[in-house]
């Protein structure tokens, strides 16, 4: 863990909101169990919950980028902290954890009458 183990997702809108694979490649760095800091960004901020599991910052903020990593470089608790939690809500976008979601969405479904579908996409 440490300082030594984080990674920066710093990013800026694409014209058509492409992301590139960031959430996916964010997601892979939180596996880890390094402390991310990310851009405020769809799909980045899914996966990162600012203060709890990574640290937010505005796109295109070189200031913030540097704010945000010279915490976690004086502050190694705060940095172990962030990159065990990240590790732990990387799990919640496995194949695996992913998979069992759908699994169950499609036993819910099934399990339903015909017409009813309220609340079926309802976190449970």
């Amino acid at each position: 863990g440490g300082a030594a183990c984080s990674a920066g997702f710093p990013a800026v809108a694409a014209a058509g909101g492409d992301q590139a694979g960031r959430p996916v490649a964010l997601r892979e760095a939180m596996s880890t169990g390094g402390a991310v800091v990310a851009s405020d960004l769809p799909g980045l901020r899914d996966a990162v919950k600012d203060g709890q599991s990574g640290l937010l910052i505005t796109p295109g903020s070189a200031e913030e980028l540097a704010d945000a990593l010279g915490r976690l470089l004086r502050d190694t608790q705060l940095c172990d902290q962030l990159g065990r939690a990240a590790a732990t809500r990387a799990e919640n976008f496995s194949v695996d954890a992913i998979g069992s979601r759908y699994v169950a969405l499609l036993d819910k479904v099934r399990a339903r009458k015909k017409g009813e579908t309220a609340g079926l996409l309802t976190p449970t």
